[in-house]
Formats: C-alpha cells, structure tokens, sequence
C-alpha cells in the first residue's frame, strides 16, 4: 500500500513526521493507534502493559496532513473519538499554535 507522510501533534510523538498508509482510494484512517513499549527498568515483577495512544486525523489540516492526539485508547469511546474529530483550538488545548509548529519544524507556512 502507497504511504503519505503525516504531522503528529501531542502525545508521546509530538512533532515527528511519519509515514501513514492510504486505503485503496487514497484515503487516510480517520484514527490511527501508535503503540509506546519500551525497555523495562523497574523492581517488579513483571512490566507493565503497553500502552496504546490515538491519533485523530485532523482533516481541515492538508499540507501535510496532521494527526492530533487523543488520549490513550482504553479512555475514548467512539462518541468522543468523533467529537474530537473537530480541530482543535490550539489556545483551549494548550498547545503551541499550527503556525509556530510549523516553523520549528522547518516546513513551509501556507
């Protein structure tokens, strides 16, 4: 399957570009789960689960396309995953505005 490289926002891959496969008609998933697992350090027996986060493809977001966080999966339902369908208010949410981000990074600015 063809891949377009996505912007994720918030969570543990704040930042990072990645790629995201397309469906047949070139569609990108409406919700994209990442994985974080990682080495275990700790005095138990036994390591924790991984856990597992949601990216919810901001659609009003096209150049590049934007994932932004969710929330750990086990805590959404899909009522509030399609709420959060909506894009974001960068001020309400507590992250820095698209524009910013973008500069950072080192992309372009439409």
């Amino acid at each position: 399957m063809p891949a377009v490289e996505v912007w994720f926002l918030g969570g543990p891959v704040d930042g990072r570009l990645a790629p995201v496969e397309v469906d047949e008609t070139g569609n990108l998933p409406q919700v994209v789960w990442l994985l974080q697992a990682g080495f275990y350090l700790g005095t138990a027996d036994n390591p924790s689960q991984p856990i597992e986060h949601q990216y919810v493809h901001d659609e009003a977001e096209t150049s590049p396309a934007v994932y932004r966080y969710a929330g750990p999966a086990q805590t959404w339902g899909r009522r509030e995953l399609l709420a959060r369908r909506r894009p974001l208010d960068p001020v309400t949410a507590g992250a820095q505005p698209l524009d910013d981000r973008r500069e950072r990074a080192g992309t372009s600015v439409r």
